[in-house]
């Protein structure tokens, strides 16, 4: 199992500028008054980040800052948010080969396909093939 934790930067929109807002708050307002302006989009700004509507976007991220930008002579200011990423990757393994009296999935086989280079002159691994019906189905 592996854990990690990241708090990346993205930019989240371009608003033609004029005052640059002072308060976080003042941020997302601005934001969230030019995103719900926005014409309708098959794949809106909140969806390509992960996000259900402009207001769970802005609820879920900071955004620390407005910085000034000239695009084409034009005066925007470029929002930037940050989020809280946290990912627990659990191997997957083969619940069949759990020892008996155990219940921790993770003591069963490994189930991973590994390509090494072929330089390296380590054999493939291959353990998962796509005929396999306990690992491919439709349910």
């Amino acid at each position: 199992m592996k854990y990690s934790y990241g708090a990346p930067s993205f930019q989240i929109f371009d608003v033609p500028a004029t005052s640059s807002p002072k308060t976080e708050k003042d941020r997302k307002d601005l934001l969230r008054q030019t995103l719900n302006d926005l014409p309708e989009s098959p794949f809106p700004i909140h969806k390509r980040f992960g996000y259900d509507s402009v207001d769970d976007l802005l609820d879920n991220v900071t955004v620390p800052k407005a910085e000034r930008v000239k695009i084409k002579g034009q005066a925007f200011l470029r929002f930037s948010g940050v989020r809280q990423e946290y990912n627990l990757k659990i191997p997957v393994t083969d619940t069949a080969t759990i020892p008996a009296g155990k219940t921790d999935p993770i003591t069963g086989n490994l189930i991973f396909n590994f390509f090494p280079l072929k330089s390296s002159g380590i054999a493939p691994v291959e353990t998962i093939t796509f005929a396999d019906g306990h690992l491919f189905r439709v349910l």
